[in-house]
């Protein structure tokens, strides 16, 4: 299983795009692993984790064809994981590809309906036909198989306004846990979890130095999930644990992210992060 991190950021990017705090002075001036796009990630090259508003970006930068995607999961419909006017465009004459095959999209209900407000139409089968996407709710518990990969929707502890969720992957013998936006899991997802192997984790690291478990984690916290994981033996031998979804508010650049986490056997991830497990 390839594991790439298309961004890293939290919602504002970082640097911020209107921001002229230090956080993004910083990074701005150093550059390299500390510029930061909004939040995304490919799996084994054909199934995309949030398509945010740096979308267009990631394409051209990772040379990406997303008509040749297996699948899309949706972890909530905010702004910074989906960008659905995007959307709009996957039919003639913005784009001419296979109206055959349509790109299953997994999602909560606002997902769902988001999408819908984008290509302007209520049905799902004129949705299929017109614009080739086809919208698969996504449950807690139940999981989904896109190609030769199982996916199970878990709960998160993040918008309360809606069922935001976060994905566990399973692909011949290895597994991955992606797990943001989220604060410390729910204890239904720690009850799914128990006796299950994790080759990789990705966890939340919105909060950076600031402390706080609750809608989004920082360094302590992703600290506490990892040792949590490790202690109740989930996490493989050789599995890794990386941190992502940073943010100027957590006011750590990456060389310091390093140094607050590898104590701990934690990786921050940064853009274009390849993980082969």
């Amino acid at each position: 299983m390839e594991i790439l991190f298309l961004g890293t950021s939290a919602a504002e990017g970082w640097p911020g795009l209107f921001c002229t705090c230090g956080p993004c002075r910083r990074a701005a001036e150093a550059g390299g692993k500390n510029i930061r796009t909004r939040p995304s990630i490919l799996v084994d090259g054909s199934i995309l984790i949030d398509p945010g508003p740096d979308l267009y970006h990631h394409v051209l930068t990772y040379k990406l064809r997303l008509a040749d995607l297996a699948g899309i999961v949706v972890t909530h419909a905010h702004i910074d994981h989906l960008a659905a006017d995007e959307f709009h465009f996957t039919s003639p004459p913005f784009s001419y590809r296979d109206m055959d095959r349509p790109l299953p999209i997994w999602g909560n209900a606002d997902v769902c309906q988001a999408l819908r407000k984008a290509v302007r139409s209520d049905d799902d089968q004129e949705i299929r036909e017109h614009f080739a996407l086809d919208l698969q709710l996504a449950r807690p518990g139940v999981s989904f198989q896109i190609g030769s990969h199982t996916i199970t929707p878990l709960q998160a502890d993040h918008d309360k306004t809606q069922e935001c969720l976060f994905y566990f992957f399973e692909s011949g013998d290895r597994t991955f846990l992606q797990a943001n936006d989220t604060g410390y899991f729910p204890e239904a997802t720690w009850d799914w979890l128990e006796g299950r192997r994790i080759d990789a984790v990705s966890l939340d690291c919105t909060n950076g130095q600031l402390s706080g478990r609750q809608s989004h984690m920082g360094v302590e916290a992703v600290v506490d999930v990892v040792e949590r994981l490790r202690k109740q033996g989930q996490l493989a031998p050789t599995a890794r644990a990386i941190a992502t979804h940073f943010s100027h508010n957590g006011g750590l650049l990456h060389h310091e992210l390093e140094a607050a986490m590898a104590p701990h056997g934690i990786e921050p991830a940064y853009d274009g992060m390849r993980v082969t497990l």
